[in-house]
This record gives structure tokens, C-alpha cells and sequence, in this order.
């Protein structure tokens, strides 16, 4: 088993670095990055546990189990069309893996297994287990959205992930109570490390093998993604012109929050279908379509000298971009100018 933990740990990390080096890596890329790396940690401290060396990482590696649940529900929603914004209200997530860890950092920093008691890990325990539930029942919310998008592969690696950890947490929950009834055996630890294991491997060889999630996408054959769709091609110029007309009329980009799903509901269509009408209208995703508007929305305040009186980064905020990283790639990839750039060609009386 020790050798299982092992590989684990490694195919976790390997799939994380595919993650990270796709070339247009997007929010949802970094999150799953960060879960998948999460899982490595968390892999590693079982090995660790199985050939006793590395307390201090076995004790680390039960902590971090508290922040899979709110990683995983944060990609869900900004897989599906979410911007993630930095707000306290997202530290409250926080919460129970640092607690946590106040419990155990004295020991770590002398790189030693934590002195806590029976109970206070029963109650630890049992903290992982309500959390970890919350989360998977807040995804299935996300889940059923994004599977009236469309079943693609990418949305079915997700179900059968989320179906595999449920079974993660029911053994978890049966392992806590076989160690209450009969804690010299360790048959319900078992059960659930060798289950987890069988998981990781599927879901990785399922990831690689018949997702896009862990390449860069081929936005250049639309034709292929879409070929069992029954839209006509009149049908999609027509929800096409209702969304250009609706983002020139209602300026929905302006708001730094809008997603796929709400723009769908807006036209009254699903959000697979619009995905579609973008995709093959526009030759361009969601996001680009969207911070294209955002772009030309500030080149007209710009033009009309609104940066003498605010900041650029103040413009780029109230056209919806919610970063100034993000609001500068836009800009440059849209322009091919850094926006203060763009405002030195400005003739002078701009």
C-alpha cells in the first residue's frame, strides 16, 4: 500500500503541472491545480504515516483534507462561467482548515507529531467529515447546471469525481464508527486509503485520456464540438444578434460577475446553446467575447478623455474587469497596446 500512496502522490502532482503549464491557463485551471496538488500532499502524508517517518507531515496532510471541499466547490463555480473575486467573505471557507492548524503548528515547527488526545481528534475528525459533506452537497447545485450545458467528457469527469468522493466520505463516516467499536483494527482506514487510491487512478487515467481539461483547448474546430447539435445556422445568427444587441443595449459586461448561465437565462436559452452561438459566431469563448465589450467600453471613455479625470485601472474597474491583471491582458491581446500606451497615441485633445 505504502508504493500505491506513492504513486498517487506523484500522478496528483503530475496532473497539477499540466494544469499549470497549459498555455492559456484560466482561474478554474489554477484552482484544480491547487486541489490536485492538495491531494498529492495529502497522498504523501499517508505514505509518510505508512512507513512512520514524517510525523509532522502526517499531521499536515489531515489539516489540508479541510480546504478539498472549498477548492473543489470554488472550481465548480468558476468552471462554469464564475469569476473568483478576493473577499473576506471567502475567508469564512477558511475557517475550520485553520483551526486546524492552530492546533497543530507548535508541534510542526518542531517537526513533530501533534500531542492531541483521542477526543480532540474524534472531534477533528468528525469537523472534516460535516465540511467535506457541506461542500459536495453545495456542488451539486453546479454540477446540475453545468450538465444542462451540454454532457461533454469534461462534465462527466466531474460527476464521476463528485460520485467518488461521496463514496470517499460515506467510507469515512463508516471507518470513524468501526474505530469508535473496535479501535485495535484498522480495517475501515483501510477501505477507505484503498478507495481513495482505486479513485485517484481512475479519475487520472479518465482526465488524461478523455478530457480536454488537462491540454489546451482547440477552439478552431467548432464543427467537431458541436456535431450532434440540431441548430440551424439561422437559429444561431439570430441568438447571436439578441446577445450583441442585449450587451450594446443593457451593457451586461459592466457587471464584473456575470457568467454563461445568466447571459442564458437572460435570452431565455440553455447555456450550452450559447456557448455554441458564441463559439461558432464569434470564433471566440465566453470570456473573450465579453472582455472584448469591456475593452471597447474604455477605449470610448478614453476617447472621450475620461482618464484625466480617473485612473486607467479605475476605468478598467467600472468596465467590468475585476483585476488589473487581467484588465492589462485584455487589453493588449484586444489592442495590441498596453493601455497606457493606447492613451499616448491619444491625439491631445482626447
Amino acid at each position: 500500500m505504502p508504493n500505491l500512496y506513492f504513486f498517487c502522490a506523484g500522478l496528483s502532482v503530475l496532473l497539477a503541472l499540466l494544469l499549470v503549464g497549459k498555455p492559456a491557463r484560466t482561474q478554474a485551471d489554477w484552482l484544480l491545480a491547487g486541489w490536485l496538488g492538495l491531494v498529492g500532499v495529502i497522498f504523501g502524508g499517508l505514505y509518510a504515516e505508512a512507513t512512520r517517518q514524517l510525523g509532522w507531515l502526517v499531521d499536515l496532510s489531515s489539516a489540508l483534507v479541510l480546504l478539498l471541499g472549498p477548492i473543489l466547490w470554488l472550481f465548480l463555480r468558476t468552471s462554469s462561467g464564475h469569476r473568483l473575486r478576493i473577499r473576506w467573505a471567502l475567508a469564512g471557507h477558511l475557517l475550520p482548515f485553520l483551526l486546524h492548524l492552530i492546533l497543530i503548528v507548535p508541534a510542526l515547527l518542531r517537526g513533530e507529531v501533534a500531542p492531541l488526545t483521542d477526543s480532540v481528534r474524534d472531534g477533528l475528525a468528525l469537523l472534516k467529515l460535516a465540511s467535506f459533506g457541506a461542500y459536495l452537497l453545495l456542488m451539486r447545485q453546479t454540477l446540475r447546471l453545468r450538465q444542462l450545458e451540454g454532457a461533454s467528457e469534461n462534465i462527466r469527469w466531474l460527476f464521476g469525481l463528485w460520485l467518488g468522493l461521496w463514496g470517499s466520505w460515506l467510507l469515512g463516516v463508516l471507518s470513524l464508527i468501526h474505530d469508535r467499536w473496535r479501535p485495535a483494527e484498522a480495517v475501515g482506514d483501510l477501505l477507505l486509503n484503498g478507495f481513495s487510491v482505486l479513485l485517484m487512478v481512475v479519475a487520472g487515467y479518465w482526465g488524461l485520456r478523455k478530457t480536454g481539461l488537462f491540454r489546451a483547448a482547440d477552439p478552431a474546430r467548432p464543427e467537431v464540438r458541436y456535431a450532434r447539435s440540431r441548430l440551424s445556422r439561422e437559429q444561431l445568427q439570430s441568438d447571436y444578434q439578441r446577445l450583441t444587441q442585449g450587451l450594446t443595449e443593457h451593457r451586461w459586461y459592466l457587471d464584473p460577475d456575470v457568467s454563461l448561465v445568466q447571459l442564458a437565462e437572460q435570452l431565455g436559452i440553455s447555456a450550452h446553446q450559447l456557448s455554441q452561438v458564441i463559439n461558432e459566431q464569434s470564433g471566440q469563448h465566453f470570456t473573450d467575447l465579453i472582455n472584448g465589450y469591456r475593452v471597447e467600453e474604455v477605449i470610448r471613455r478614453l476617447q472621450g478623455g475620461d482618464h484625466r479625470k480617473l485612473t486607467l485601472l479605475a476605468l478598467g474597474l467600472e468596465a467590468g474587469f475585476n483585476s488589473k491583471a487581467s484588465f492589462n491582458r485584455a487589453f493588449k491581446k484586444k489592442t495590441g497596446l498596453t493601455p497606457s500606451e493606447f492613451v499616448k497615441n491619444l491625439p491631445q485633445t482626447a
